[in-house]
């Protein structure tokens, strides 16, 4: 039996645009809704946020109201996963808790960053971005482009960098962490500390690449990820699984 359609929303790692969701080949049943951070895409005029309670409050009416249509879950990458996590415990206190939350290539929220950028200059940072192999070469070897976008991706790795949990709550849905296998931003032991935030159900997949292991195998990602969803859904009430999200419009 084919699950009721369900939003999938989606925040992206730092210093990117959540654009790159919409080719995202998912089954028909599953909507992808990009949630954008400011200072990029769709907000590029708006100044991004570089403290984690700004960044919160710039995000939340967006992605509450993708959240009110009905039955959704929540893919976050890096940055990503601990934005979405922080806003899934907001809509849960609003009695509109996500199917499933699914952070990507993110230790657990009490876990510091491996990185600290703060301290480099923008030719360092440069170099750390190819390290982590997430930035395409023509991007990062553009002066012109990486000085427009310097200061978002500044504003971004100074959230995550900073983070800390604002009440360390556990969500009341599954969370399903993805890991890549040679992630040495978000090693596989830190992703699986995930486990603490969820009084549901908890897996770990483990795919091949590193921190944007998303690239490198998107087809088993996107697999795991409808097998995620469709488990969710199995594992809730009928009348539960209908108000999940809200009430559709």
């Amino acid at each position: 039996m084919t699950p009721p359609r369900t939003r999938l929303l989606c925040l992206p790692p730092a210093g990117a645009t959540a654009r790159a969701y919409l080719d995202w080949p998912v089954p028909g049943w599953v909507e992808v809704v990009p949630i954008e951070l400011p200072g990029r895409g769709s907000r590029f005029v708006e100044h991004p946020r570089s403290d984690r309670d700004g960044l919160l409050d710039a995000v939340r009416a967006a992605f509450r109201e993708a959240a009110s249509y009905g039955p959704y879950a929540v893919f976050g990458h890096s940055l990503g996963a601990l934005v979405g996590y922080e806003l899934s415990l907001d809509m849960q206190g609003e009695g509109l808790p996500p199917l499933c939350f699914m952070p990507a290539g993110a230790g657990a929220p009490h876990l510091p960053a491996r990185s600290r950028t703060g301290g480099m200059s923008d030719g360092e940072l440069r170099a750390h971005l190819a390290w982590l192999g997430g930035t395409p070469g023509e991007v990062l070897d553009n002066d012109e482009l990486m000085e427009l976008l310097m200061p978002t991706l500044r504003a971004d790795l100074a959230v995550a960098e900073t983070y800390r949990p604002r009440t360390g709550a556990p969500l009341h849905c599954p969370i399903t962490v993805f890991a890549g296998a040679d992630d040495e931003e978000a090693p596989v032991e830190n992703t699986a500390a995930w486990a603490r935030y969820t009084s549901a159900g908890f897996a770990v997949h483990v795919l091949p690449g590193g921190h944007f292991f998303p690239n490198t195998d998107r087809t088993g990602l996107l697999r795991r990820i409808a097998a995620a969803l469709a488990s969710a859904h199995a594992t809730v009430a009928p009348d539960e699984a209908r108000s999940k999200g809200g009430t559709r419009r």
